[in-house]
């Protein structure tokens, strides 16, 4: 590290980052990336649907617990204007009406701001990971076609024709299965 008479004395110069710290999803391999999005798709799912199977519990749970809560509020407020600002109850009441009215605007201008940079920062997220896990799944995709067509190659007509066949006789069954379960999965849902 340098000092140079241009430097102010209590100037530190900028560091770069090592190599050590930098993220290494860019060397990662393309089926790595595209399971932890799976992973992740999975988690959300998973919690969402224990949302909604369960929302009779949450209902209730906000149903009684907001009105409990606004009313312990309300009545601590009236109580500190008649105490100790020393309000008569119809003014304490007034005090508390829009105390709790200026109270709710600012939660409201807050509640939106936030909203509105959650949206803008999930949206570039949004845009970064389409690139990514459409790039990995290019990666992967190509990998899996070299891969194939380095083994199909390497197979001589016989092969091929049985290697055909059993792709048949395995892949017809399974698109059976997986749209019985599908179906059945939908059915059970109506």
């Amino acid at each position: 590290m340098s000092t140079s008479s241009d430097t102010p004395k209590g100037d530190k110069p900028l560091r770069q980052p090592s190599a050590a710290s930098q993220p290494k999803r860019a060397d990662a391999k393309p089926g790595l990336t595209l399971l932890r999005g799976i992973a992740w798709i999975a988690a959300t799912s998973a919690v969402i649907i224990t949302l909604v199977m369960n929302y009779d519990v949450i209902w209730n749970m906000l149903a009684d617990g907001v009105p409990l809560v606004l009313e312990v509020a309300e009545e601590s407020l009236d109580t500190f204007f008649e105490k100790i600002v020393g309000l008569n109850p119809g003014f304490a009441q007034m005090a508390t009406a829009y105390t709790g009215f200026v109270l709710v605007l600012v939660a409201l201008y807050l509640l939106v701001r936030k909203i509105m940079s959650l949206y803008k920062k999930a949206e570039t997220k949004a845009d970064a990971l389409k690139m990514t896990y459409a790039n990995a799944w290019k990666l992967w995709y190509e990998e899996q076609k070299t891969n194939l067509l380095h083994w199909w190659n390497t197979l001589d007509l016989l092969n091929k024709i049985i290697a055909t066949i059993a792709f048949i006789l395995i892949g017809i069954p399974l698109a059976l299965l997986v749209s019985v379960v599908l179906g059945s999965l939908v059915a059970s849902m109506i």
